[in-house]
């Protein structure tokens, strides 16, 4: 699609992750009309970039972030999908939306349904060997021989520190507080030797240099920070699309996924959130 012309759909989706594509689809086969924005310059979202393989998918099973997408994308009209650009300005109109991107697009909507995902959070400003969040891809230049520092105390720490104490890395998991991973991957982490466990360290403070990284009296190589994610903040940077916090229903704004914190978030939980938004999305534009 090209950039200076009016685009027209029923939904906008803003965000190309598993949520979004997956609610694309459910739309598609309901009969309505949508586009979707993404803001990477290509859709499919972190998983899209993942080889590591997904966990508990029905029918799926060994299947890596990259070929779940792959197949996801598959099944998607690629000619609806506006990939690098995001909203810039977005008008509430009385029947509707209307948005200017950041390439200049103007989109006229009925509704709108954000997808805009999770970021991983971090509480340290950029720093040399500091890596932040999951996946292989960020791990490429940590080497067998390395020490490293797992910061945090879920299942992506622990999951990641098994992968590099497998890769023969030694590895230090430090918690603010107590290991709050499942009960498997924290029988597997104390039967690993080359893993030492620290619990209770409180708040950390990483000195990080283009050698390695200073923390808590020890030298490591690398310390990857695994403290969970944050919502994209879409609702506070266009607050008239929220009431109270919450995306306008009434309004025909819809939100999905893991920006809308879930206790427990998944592929499966995201597709899902994706069926029931169609269907409410489905309701709303017969009534509009």
């Amino acid at each position: 699609m090209q950039t200076g012309q009016v685009f027209d759909a029923e939904v906008l989706i803003i965000g190309g992750g598993v949520g979004g594509l997956t609610l694309a689809q459910w739309l598609s086969g309901m009969g309505h009309r949508w586009l979707l924005l993404e803001a990477a310059a290509q859709a499919g979202g972190a998983l899209a970039h993942s080889d590591y393989p997904l966990k508990w998918i029905p029918g799926f099973a060994g299947i890596s972030g990259r070929q779940y997408m792959a197949r996801v994308l598959a099944e998607v009209d690629a000619a609806r999908l506006l990939c690098g650009d995001q909203p810039e300005t977005v008008e509430v109109l009385r029947h509707g939306f209307a948005l200017q991107t950041r390439l200049g697009r103007n989109v006229r909507v009925r509704s709108l349904a954000l997808a805009c995902g999770a970021r991983p959070f971090s509480p340290y400003p950029p720093a040399p060997r500091l890596l932040v969040g999951p996946g292989l891809a960020a791990l490429a230049e940590v080497v067998p021989g390395m020490r490293v520092a797992v910061l945090g105390g879920g299942d992506n720490a622990l999951e990641h520190a098994l992968i590099l104490a497998r890769r023969g890395c030694a590895v230090s998991v430090l918690a603010r507080g107590a290991i709050r991973g499942s009960a498997l991957l924290r029988q597997q982490v104390v039967a690993e030797p080359a893993i030492a466990v620290h619990e209770h360290c409180g708040a950390l403070q990483p000195a990080c240099d283009m050698a390695g990284v200073s923390l808590a009296g020890q030298r490591y190589d690398y310390a990857c920070v695994f403290y969970g994610y944050e919502p994209v903040p879409v609702l506070a940077q266009f607050p008239q699309l929220a009431v109270n916090g919450l995306p306008a229903e009434e309004r025909g704004v819809f939100w999905l996924g893991d920006m809308t914190r879930p206790a427990y978030a998944s592929v499966l939980l995201t597709q899902g959130e994706a069926a029931v938004v169609a269907r409410k999305l489905d309701d709303y534009l017969q009534r509009a």
